[in-house]
């Protein structure tokens, strides 16, 4: 699903930008903000917030779409270090970013500048021209359409022209010929300290680079699959008496203390003998118990810590008492039956067999990886391609940013001297050797442009903040708006 934003990028995004509105009749021409003889209207400020609004609330909808326990929302914490919300978010990028487009006008009139690209020009004009036919065709239509966020069509286009040309102002200090240009001695100080090269050989899990189809190594026999489910898997029936409801939430003190007693004083008859766990069986809490008369079959990370430990950790007929998250569970391990892999995981999404086929493929896909570093550590193989028949990929070397690669490949290369190797695994895809190399001057003059425009990026950003401080609010009008009664930009 592609989300589409009919809005200008703004250059100077460096924070997240969300939107709010106050309800609106007209043009607004109030004040907001201003600098130095260069105003900000209320009602612009009330379209801008709209129009950000109804995109990251798709946004919203998007992600918990698609990942159901995300509840992403206005309310959601998205720093849980300052307890800072979405919404506390929002406001403070969006209110900096309106004052920073206020200096953004004063300096372009200042400095004499105007957008004079006739494609981004006719690319606002493409997008007025689609909201006049979403509204009904004429100006009329979109104007009265526009109102109910305090703007008309002329406020619009200045709009979209006033971040279109933030490029502007962005070129005249810091283009070719700016007046501030960044200094190629800063761009290679930048490169130097925030690039990192690895040259690496790669036992990828699957036959694709899309991870489809996995390899079929050799040991990956139906012999072995067996033997790998009986050396980690187990089953194991529980009689659990909860400690928490069905939210999730605790019992009362007093509720739990009666379910401790009730789970120990069965416990002790069970093992004194004077009952069976099979005859108490049914009085176990858990629903799965019924989904799984015969016991949970399971591995490593698919159930909680203290009840898997305990698992392992038992011997078959053993019963043990345990405490976990979800309340008292009395245990015993059964015994694995041949045709227990042929069920499924206990998210009822996996084969078991088909689960240890793929474990097992990584397994031995890490063991010939493992295998063949120690070959590299021994000088009994050489670090390079290894041809078409080679079990490996190799690359000869690639330069990253630190911070944007995968997490444990980047840690690994930062800890190697040049010519130093490690192996990592990435669970998901496969085994990595990697050995760190030194940058080239080439790899610098291929990376020169990406630099040098993120510090332009950060340098823009700060001049221009270096302006904010200045900027005069009406606090009164500012206190109008909240993202509880903001309406979300739709033109029909």
């Amino acid at each position: 699903m592609k989300l589409v934003r009919k809005t200008v990028v703004l250059l100077l995004a460096a924070a997240m930008l969300l939107t709010f509105c106050a309800c609106a009749t007209g043009a607004e021409k109030t004040v907001l903000f201003s600098y130095e003889g260069t105003d900000f209207y209320s009602g612009t400020f009330s379209y801008m917030l709209s129009s950000e609004k109804a995109y990251y609330e798709q946004q919203f909808a998007y992600i918990n779409y698609y990942y159901s326990d995300a509840n992403l929302g206005w309310s959601s914490v998205l720093d849980e270090e300052s307890g800072m919300t979405y919404a506390d978010a929002v406001w403070e990028s969006l209110v900096l970013n309106a004052k920073r487009m206020v200096v953004v006008n004063h300096l372009l009139k200042q400095y004499n500048l105007a957008l004079t690209d006739e494609s981004a020009v006719s690319t606002i004009e493409g997008y007025i021209q689609q909201d006049m036919e979403d509204a009904g065709g004429n100006e009329y239509e979109l104007n009265l359409a526009y109102a109910e966020y305090g703007v008309d069509i002329d406020m619009v286009r200045d709009y979209y022209l006033n971040n279109a040309s933030l490029s502007v102002l962005r070129d005249y200090l810091y283009g070719d010929n700016g007046t501030q240009k960044i200094a190629a001695d800063a761009v290679r100080a930048a490169f130097d300290e925030q690039y990192y090269k690895v040259e690496s050989i790669y036992f990828n899990y699957y036959t694709d680079s899309n991870g489809t189809t996995l390899k079929t190594p050799e040991g990956l026999t139906d012999e072995a699959v067996a033997e790998y489910f009986k050396e980690n898997y187990v089953k194991v029936r529980h009689i659990l008496f909860k400690t928490i409801d069905d939210s999730r939430n605790p019992l009362s003190d007093e509720q739990i203390a009666v379910k401790e007693a009730e789970a120990k004083e069965l416990y002790d008859q069970i093992i004194a003998g004077e009952t069976t766990f099979d005859e108490n069986y049914s009085r176990s809490e858990d629903g799965g118990s019924t989904t799984y008369p015969d016991g949970y079959v399971f591995t490593y990370g698919e159930m909680v810590e203290e009840f898997e430990e305990a698992a392992f950790d038992m011997e078959v007929g053993e019963y043990r008492l345990v405490e976990t998250s979800n309340g008292w569970h009395i245990m015993c391990r059964e015994e694995l039956e041949e045709d227990d892999i042929d069920g499924t995981s206990i998210s009822g999404s996996t084969n078991i067999e088909t689960a240890c086929e793929t474990a097992l493929t990584k397994q031995l896909i890490g063991e010939q990886a493992e295998a063949f570093y120690e070959q590299l550590q021994n000088g009994e193989a050489e670090f390079a391609d290894g041809g078409d028949d080679a079990e490996y990929e190799y690359d000869a070397g690639t330069v990253f940013k630190i911070g944007e690669g995968d997490e444990a490949i980047e840690k690994a290369a930062l800890d190697l001297e040049t010519g130093e190797t490690a192996i990592v695994t990435v669970d998901a895809y496969g085994v990595y050797i990697l050995r760190r190399v030194d940058t080239t001057e080439e790899d610098f003059n291929a990376k020169y442009s990406t630099v040098e425009s993120t510090l332009i990026d950060e340098a823009y950003v700060k001049y221009l903040d270096s302006f904010v401080d200045s900027v005069t609010v009406n606090e009164e009008e500012l206190a109008k708006y909240d993202i509880n009664t903001a309406k979300s930009l739709v033109i029909a």
